[in-house]
């Protein structure tokens, strides 16, 4: 396989990154500056702040402006989270979750189901509004940036229509394809982002290599952990061990 040669248009992005710190530190070293009276460094570092502002702006545009030349990652990837699955069946798997207190509702999706269970904590009164466990199963012919889209959709439309129930969410998404795709291996690379008390996780299965995909999230790693686990246990039966 052909090495990727670096991209030195990549320097626009880590100028940027370089630029905006240096000007965080400079703004902060002018606060302390300012609490002694030192006049002469609260102008250098007002002026080192400036420059760097002006310096962030230029490589903010010239990332812009050569985006697509911007090839390799600034943040280095990591690989998913990878399971063997053996004879899986999602009507079996579906079934579970009903044997394991999961509340089966069809009104929210258009010929989808919802598999909804929630948890309250006994480290919390009975008053705290409780965590809502969601799982969904989808099945497409491949992975695209389409699907990405139509999922965050679908997610949104779950949670606005439980807004009554407000509380902690923790949303699964279990996707069906027939094989990888170039899409596929490039979003395995990226972090999946996570929100304040709307935790997201998506699995990606492709059924010609029996494999299951989840990728890494950016922050919140317990609420990512818990769905990870409750994952596992959901499909226990299948896993490769």
């Amino acid at each position: 396989m052909k090495r990727k040669r670096f991209n030195y248009y990549n320097l626009f992005v880590y100028g940027f990154k370089f630029f905006a710190i240096f000007g965080l530190i400079c703004g902060f070293l002018f606060v302390l500056s300012g609490m002694y009276s030192a006049d002469f460094w609260d102008w250098i570092f007002i002026s080192l702040a400036f420059t760097s502002y002006l310096l962030m702006i230029l490589f903010i545009n010239l990332t812009k402006k050569y985006e697509n030349k911007i090839t390799t990652y600034i943040e280095k990837p990591k690989k998913p989270r990878e399971y063997i699955l053996s004879d899986i069946k999602i009507s079996d798997i579906e079934q579970k979750l009903i044997e394991m207190n999961y509340e089966r509702i069809s009104n929210i999706l258009e010929n989808t189901n919802i598999y909804y269970n929630e948890k309250r904590s006994i480290w919390l009164n009975p008053d705290h509004k409780p965590q809502k466990n969601i799982i969904v199963f989808f099945t497409a012919p491949e992975f695209t940036k389409e699907i990405t889209k139509y999922l965050l959709h679908q997610k949104q439309k779950i949670t606005r229509t439980l807004k009554e129930k407000r509380g902690s969410f923790q949303t699964i998404f279990f996707v069906t394809v027939d094989k990888e795709n170039e899409y596929l291996q490039n979003y395995l690379k990226k972090r999946t982002s996570q929100y304040y008390r709307n935790y997201y996780l998506l699995a990606i299965y492709t059924k010609k290599d029996s494999r299951l995909y989840i990728p890494h999230c950016d922050s919140s790693n317990w609420p990512y952990y818990q769905m990870r686990k409750r994952l596992s246990k959901i499909l226990s039966n299948y896993l490769v061990k």
